[in-house]
Formats: C-alpha cells, sequence, structure tokens
C-alpha cells in the first residue's frame, strides 16, 4: 500500500465523511469533538493553522486514516505543530502502515519548517480504572510511539479538555522533534509554544 495525504478544506469534501467514520470508530466518546466543532473548522476555510487530513490509499483511492494537527506559528522562533487526532482504518492497523502514515506526516511537518510536534496519550493508570483492556491498550500506544521516534514527557501533569461538556481527562504529552532536545526544552515548547497547560510534578525526563 501507498498513501497520500489529503487536506480537507471544505465541507463538501466526498473524502471527509469517510475519514470521521473512522475518527468516531477509534475514539471514546469522551475524546470525541462535537459534530459542531467540525461544522466551524470546515466553514472557516481561511485559518490554515487547523489541518484535517484524510489519509488516501493510492491504489484503491480509499480513505483508510484520519489526521487532525494544529500549526502555531510565532514570530520568534520555527512553528510547532500540536496532533489533535491520529488514527487509521482497524483492518489496515498491525501491518506496518500506521507506522508508515506517521513517518509521512512527521516528514510533511519537518520539511514545512515545524520544530516539534506534540500530543497527547491516554494514561494507563487513569485507563485501568475503567478496563484493564484499555490500559494494556494504552501502553501499547505510547511503545508504538516511541518506537517511531517521539518521546513520553514524563513528570508533566496535564489536564485534556474536549469541547463535548465532559470532565477533562488526566493525559500523558508527548513529543516529535527532528532533532534531540533536553527535557526541559520539551516541557517549554509543549506549554509555551504549543499551549499546552501542564505542570512540572517532579524531574522532568524524556522517555
Amino acid at each position: 500500500m501507498a498513501f497520500v495525504l489529503h487536506t480537507v478544506s471544505e465541507i463538501t469534501d466526498p473524502r471527509l465523511l469517510p475519514a470521521l467514520r473512522i475518527y468516531e470508530q477509534a475514539f471514546p466518546v469522551y475524546e470525541q469533538m462535537t459534530s459542531s466543532f467540525w461544522i466551524r473548522l470546515l466553514l472557516s476555510p481561511n485559518d490554515d493553522a487547523m489541518q484535517f487530513i484524510s489519509v488516501v490509499d493510492t491504489e484503491s483511492d480509499e480513505v483508510v486514516g484520519m489526521i487532525l494537527y494544529q500549526i502555531h506559528r510565532h514570530e520568534q522562533s520555527a512553528p510547532v505543530a500540536v496532533l489533535w487526532y491520529f488514527c487509521t482504518r482497524s483492518d489496515i492497523r498491525n501491518r506496518g502502515s500506521g507506522g508508515e502514515i506517521y513517518q509521512i506526516m512527521v516528514s510533511r511537518l519537518f520539511a514545512e519548517g515545524v520544530r516539534a510536534m506534540v500530543f497527547e496519550v491516554e494514561r494507563p493508570d487513569v485507563v485501568i480504572k475503567q478496563s484493564v483492556e484499555g490500559a494494556e491498550l494504552a501502553e501499547r500506544r505510547i511503545r508504538w510511539y516511541q518506537r517511531n521516534g517521539a518521546k513520553l514527557i514524563k513528570n508533566a501533569d496535564y489536564l485534556q479538555y474536549v469541547d463535548n461538556g465532559l470532565p477533562p481527562t488526566p493525559m500523558h504529552l508527548m513529543i516529535h522533534t527532528p532533532s534531540p532536545v533536553t527535557p526541559e526544552e520539551a516541557f517549554q515548547i509543549a506549554t509555551e509554544a504549543a499551549g499546552m497547560d501542564a505542570t512540572a510534578i517532579g524531574t522532568l525526563e524524556l522517555v
């Protein structure tokens, strides 16, 4: 399989609904944005900071994944991306396709001058209160991102607020950079450049 990243900029784009279906199946309800969020996003075509991406399999021309990231631009430094959602269709998982798509995405961002990509991941110690299986999945997801070059910012206390009326969820923060950074630099990028409202609760580490 080969993949391309297709930017969805209009609500009439035929690749929008297949991507949203993949998103709805991949994420728990408490992590999903409301329908009104997606409508507002796609009715604001001049906002190039938020990018909705449909991942397309070039062989079948089918949508097999969905990505949403936001670019934070700064006058004094290179931009930083926040990856809000990344998911693939269930039938292509565990084949290496997800890693390939992830690498296409980060290569695209770094080629555009982004100096870091920051994102949230579920905390296994929080998910285990609901499901042991879910906690194991959260652990595997973290290890997957680590194998693909990202680092977890350990001892960064962070709450995920989603525009859905539900209480915030404690999450981990991870970062992917084209060149090495210190734990302190990673935390500064996440909190100041990317705007993630996190607090250091101990000695920061990148793992």
